[in-house]
């Protein structure tokens, strides 16, 4: 890895979606992105959305929740 020499700069190891999903697989987990009724009720109702809000959830091999995460999006 590179690290920049000039002290204003910042960098660090970083895990990038490809390699994430790698991981989970070899780890025997799942993802799922849980359905969010009001959501989708606004998009076939064509309302215009300002914000996005996604749950995601990782799954053992028994279909246990063992990890989840939110992002929040602004169009």
């Amino acid at each position: 890895m590179k690290f920049c020499p000039d002290p204003n700069h910042w960098s660090k190891p970083s895990l990038f979606k490809p390699g994430a999903e790698k991981i989970t697989g070899m780890l025997g987990m799942t993802v799922h992105y849980p359905s969010l009724p009001a959501y989708e009720t606004a998009v076939l109702s064509s309302v215009d959305i300002k914000t996005i809000l996604m749950r995601c959830e990782l799954r053992d091999a028994q279909g246990h929740v063992v990890a989840e995460g939110v992002g929040v999006g602004e169009n």
